[in-house]
């Protein structure tokens, strides 16, 4: 190998080493496929204003909201001082918050206020393994909550498991069928370790969903699951695509410098005379 081949080769693997020693390697338990993010909030005042004896206005203050993205999403309604919806859905967890007060000064007849967080999120394991889940909910053992975990095997169109807890009387979003309900650890917590068996053939589900509804009081609600973490495959940045493009350009110059050189001996092979023609020594 000439100094010219190995200097070539040498120039490559610095620039391939660049390329991939600026970006640093995460090495992490699933793939993310698709993820989707959804909040949906409502509120609504019903009430009377008394002007004078006798006289009365009614009025009704209201306001919903629905949004979808596949980004996580932070979304807040507010229909007036006295009431508030907010929801935020994340990778893996979802948060919700209401609070809807009575403005007695104004003889409100009654108050309203929802929010709905939900995550769906599709991923496949680098290879088969027992993957350790843990649950968490905070807040959700309030009257004025629900909520559910549901973990699906695509592959096998069938539930890996389903947890929720269902303190409201006609939840907006109903859990999967069969749900085991949550153990509540404290009045307004509950927590869950599992164990889980994934394969890296497989695609599966994890949803996680959570509601709070109040009604002259505020509630709070928040799901998540840990154990899970996704893989991240860093962009190589402008300045490591630059010198990967003058390591490639000065390696494919040297190898036009080589091709045009041999060209040109072989050509001068090809006129050179023999001595004993010319009868020169």
């Amino acid at each position: 190998m000439t100094i010219r081949h190995r200097s070539a080769l040498l120039l490559m693997a610095a620039t391939l080493f660049a390329a991939s020693g600026n970006v640093a390697a995460q090495y992490t338990e699933i793939t993310i496929l698709d993820d989707r993010y959804s909040t949906d909030l409502s509120t609504k005042i019903n009430g009377v204003v008394y002007e004078s004896p006798g006289s009365t206005t009614t009025f009704s203050t209201a306001a919903t909201q629905t949004r979808t993205s596949a980004t996580p999403l932070d979304s807040s309604l507010v229909a007036n001082a006295k009431t508030f919806a907010k929801a935020a859905a994340d990778m893996f967890s979802v948060a919700t918050e209401t609070s809807a007060y009575p403005e007695f000064a104004l003889n409100e007849v009654s108050n309203f206020a929802r929010a709905d967080a939900e995550t769906n999120l599709s991923f496949s394991t680098l290879q088969d393994t027992s993957a350790g889940l843990q649950l968490e909910v905070i807040g959700g053992g309030s009257f004025y909550s629900d909520g559910f975990v549901s973990l699906f095997d695509r592959t096998d169109n069938q539930y890996l498991f389903s947890y929720s807890w269902e303190s409201l009387s006609v939840p907006n979003y109903p859990p999967p069928p069969g749900s085991f309900p949550f153990t509540w650890t404290g009045v307004n917590s509950a927590f869950l370790s599992l164990e889980t068996q994934l394969e890296s053939s497989h695609i599966y589900d994890l949803k996680l969903h959570a509601s709070t509804n109040a009604n002259t009081d505020s509630q709070y609600v928040s799901l998540q699951v840990s154990g899970l973490y996704p893989i991240v495959t860093p962009a190589p940045e402008p300045e490591t695509w630059a010198m990967m493009l003058v390591g490639l350009g000065g390696v494919g110059f040297l190898a036009r410098r080589r091709k045009e050189r041999t060209t040109v001996l072989t050509s001068r092979e090809a006129v050179e005379v023999p001595s004993s023609i010319t009868g020169r020594p």
